[in-house]
């Protein structure tokens, strides 16, 4: 990394450990430039939430939290919007996300339980 003037983020760097269901090693860390970096649950990646089960209840958790923070400051700004343009965030803001992350295909099996507001 350093011929080609790289350096890494040691403050955002994450290690996720996925185990074969039961393993004597969950206590990992590795030591990177005199940092250590201890295993963690879950980490985020390119703004999908992997954990290390990956059954991906916390990037379900995650999505569900930030769409109920949208649909709240759209609900704090509704009197000073049309219906035209409170349709338009709904779709755009919350929809979207809500749909992206139930199209995910290890999700489609089952309906997330966060998401069952909006149904």
């Amino acid at each position: 990394m350093a011929t080609h003037h790289l350096k890494l983020n040691l403050d955002k760097t994450e290690l996720l450990f996925m185990p074969y269901k039961t393993s004597p090693l969950h206590d990992l860390s590795i030591t990177v430039d005199g940092t250590v970096v201890a295993a963690s649950r879950s980490a985020r990646n390119l703004g999908v939430v992997l954990d290390d089960r990956l059954d991906f209840k916390e990037h379900i958790r995650a999505t569900a939290r930030s769409c109920r923070f949208l649909l709240y400051n759209i609900r704090r700004i509704r009197p000073y919007l049309t219906t035209y343009s409170t349709q338009l965030l709904v779709q755009t803001m919350v929809t979207s996300r809500y749909y992206w992350t139930t199209a995910t295909p290890c999700l489609q099996a089952y309906r997330p339980a966060p998401f069952c507001l909006f149904n």
